[in-house]
């Protein structure tokens, strides 16, 4: 009776240790993540698993895991406080510097892992924006590197880079590249299909997200609020399953942009109701919908979509992997100390190091657009400048931007870089009528000064989210205010902080100087005099074909890029041609040799050129090669590596 007991007792032992140890494999840090993920999974109920397709998801006071708020930007420095703001994306691609971006990202992780580490913010990122800037009166251009698929690709790719880090455990942040695919409308967006055939698809709108996925092994993917060949993105099994996942290897979440897998039934009509809608976006590869505060309709309605033979719960438990897997990739359910991003503290927020690499990329992304007579540099001797227009003493971040608390707008950058004597006028709103009042002052500062600097451009209250540009032209009364101030003051710079190519008619032929500075992040005003003294030699070029006319573009609806988009099918002779940039000094391109050894057996390409400064002022230059789809009839634009060299 004793030895019967005493096994019992040591089988109930067994029993214990054995569902002791399964019970902590999720708190384990040594198990791997699958089976981490697979021991939480099974502990939680229908209900919690679903809370977990939210962005806003309730704690589990039983486990032990708190509320977790799944919602986060950093598109150019993170949408925070007293974060430091770096240029914007149309910016930061004028660059032509992937180093540089990778630079940036690494100072934005470190500020949102110091946050975290706060207990401010958590690092699942709906960040970058890495659609193609197919049209630029797209209300979110400004979010966009390039309407070049290679040159966007290399910027996004650094950017993921340096935001998730480079440990082999832990994720640094989780990036959610967007909007998957084709998102480039914002009238009618949750509405509208993109019709585009597959060969653009493949060489054209998906080889960013290809690179940021395949290459650097993106985090997160936000499926598009349109729809994609008459099915919705957020529901398209082809995109997300057989292209994202399948062939593409894509081992992370997808999230449906702000209520666009409920939109399937409330906007298309293409599911017969909500349970239907949550059904076919979870079975389609779609984890999770961006909505908040609380559930969105499409989470509220997957318990009566499993309720009612819609959905399995096995088909929901595949989505929720996804989801707890990134968490545990960022560390969140393990001690911090072993982690390595555990240690950076509040003090990197907006720090020296931080504003000086803000100051540099603002610096480097600025283009010079003309120059004539050599306006540019100013004279270091002038006595007197006017700084006019409704950006001169506005230091405007972009859409997506943070709040950091050090910012300088360009009339504070100027004065503070020169002795001369400055009238400052605002001369009009940006989008007002015109105002005799403002315009007056304006027009006498110009009067009375060597120099008249006018800075105009674009905001949020004409192209954001959910407004796309009516035309191209600058809107409110800026453009009057331009030719107001050259008819009394013919030594004239024009700066323009725009969203995107913008056109301000024939005064083009007459201004001898134009600068386009973009929303160029917090140290904008210091970037800018730098460059308009001379400081700095000028070396941004272009990412986008500017154009004469709004009117020479196709259709804003029309996504087949050979009816003339970009420069590879524009029909007309551009304003500015991609690539377009001057300088201070001037070079010459000289000894190009191509080595095709390795074509055909790696699909390399080496290119050797000599740059030579030939002009009197230190500064670089940004060599672009450009690659044609027939150069070998086995070679095509989806599988030939080229690369960019920047000097």
């Amino acid at each position: 009776m004793k030895n019967m007991l005493k096994r019992f007792c040591l089988i109930l032992l067994a029993l214990f240790i054995s569902e002791f140890s399964v019970a902590q494999d999720w708190k384990n840090s040594t198990v791997s993540v699958d089976k981490r993920v697979d021991d939480l999974l099974s502990k939680m109920t229908l209900d919690e698993k679903i809370s977990h397709c939210s962005s806003d998801i309730p704690a589990i006071i039983r486990l032990g895991i708190p509320a977790y708020m799944w919602y986060f930007e950093a598109l150019h420095g993170l949408m925070s406080w007293n974060c430091t703001s770096f240029p914007q994306n149309i910016a930061m691609g004028s660059t032509w510097d992937p180093d540089l971006m990778f630079d940036v990202a690494t100072a934005i992780s470190n500020e949102n892992r110091a946050l975290k580490n706060a207990g401010s913010h958590q690092v699942m990122l709906y960040s970058p924006t890495i659609n193609i800037a197919r049209d630029p009166r797209w209300g979110r251009n400004e979010e966009c590197y390039s309407e070049d698929p290679f040159l966007l690709s290399e910027m996004a790719r650094m950017y993921i880079r340096g935001m998730q880090g480079n440990d082999k455990k832990y994720l640094k942040t989780v990036c959610t590249i967007k909007h998957f695919i084709a998102n480039n409308v914002e009238k009618n967006r949750e509405y509208i299909q993109s019709y585009i055939n597959e060969k653009d698809l493949r060489e054209y709108y998906m080889p960013a997200y290809r690179t940021c996925i395949a290459d650097e092994e993106a985090g997160g993917v936000m499926t598009a609020l349109n729809g994609l060949n008459g099915i919705p993105c957020s529901g398209n099994d082809w995109l997300i399953n057989k292209i994202l996942r399948n062939e593409w290897g894509f081992k992370g979440y997808v999230v449906a942009d702000w209520n666009a897998a409920s939109g399937m039934f409330k906007n298309m009509k293409y599911a017969k109701s909500y349970p239907d809608a949550a059904a076919i976006a979870i079975k389609s590869g779609c984890d999770q919908e961006c909505f908040r505060p609380n559930a969105s309709p499409m989470v509220k309605s997957l318990k009566q979509a499993i309720d009612d033979g819609l959905l399995t719960e096995s088909e929901l438990d595949k989505a929720v992997k996804h989801l707890l897997r990134m968490k545990f990739l960022t560390g969140d359910f393990d001690d911090a100390s072993k982690n390595p991003w555990s240690n950076i503290p509040k003090s990197v927020l907006e720090c020296d190091a931080h504003r000086a690499l803000a100051l540099k990329a603002a610096e480097e992304s600025i283009v010079l657009l003309k120059n004539e007579h050599n306006v540019l540099p100013l004279n270091p001797s002038v006595k007197s400048i006017a700084v006019v227009g409704p950006f001169a003493d506005k230091c405007w971040l972009g859409i997506y931007s943070g709040f950091p608390q050090h910012m300088t707008s360009p009339l504070k950058g100027i004065e503070k870089a020169t002795s001369a004597k400055i009238n400052y006028a605002q001369g009009c709103s940006v989008i007002g009528n015109y105002d005799k009042s403002l315009m007056d002052k304006a027009i006498q500062a110009a009067k009375e000064s060597e120099v008249a600097i006018v800075i105009v451009g674009n905001d949020a209250s004409t192209s954001t989210e959910n407004i796309d540009r009516k035309n191209l032209r600058l809107p409110g009364a800026q453009q009057q205010l331009i030719e107001e101030i050259y008819k009394v003051n013919k030594n004239i710079i024009v700066v323009m902080e725009p969203c995107g190519p913008t056109i301000i008619g024939e005064i083009q032929n007459k201004i001898p100087g134009i600068i386009c500075a973009w929303a160029n992040g917090q140290e904008q005003g210091d970037a800018l005099a730098n460059v308009l003294f001379g400081k700095v030699n000028p070396g941004g070029k272009l990412t986008s074909t500017w154009v004469n006319d709004e009117n020479d573009l196709p259709n804003m609806y029309d996504f087949d890029i050979n009816h003339g988009r970009t420069y590879m099918y524009f029909k007309g002779k551009p304003l500015y041609p991609f690539g377009y940039g001057l300088s201070y000094s001037s070079f010459n391109i000289s000894d190009i040799k191509v080595n095709t050894n390795n074509l055909l057996k790696d699909n390399r390409l080496k290119v050797e050129v000599k740059v030579s400064n030939v002009g009197k002022m230190d500064g670089d230059e940004i060599v672009q090669l450009g690659v044609p789809c027939t150069f070998h009839p086995n070679i095509t634009v989806s599988n030939l590596i080229t690369q960019f060299l920047v000097f």
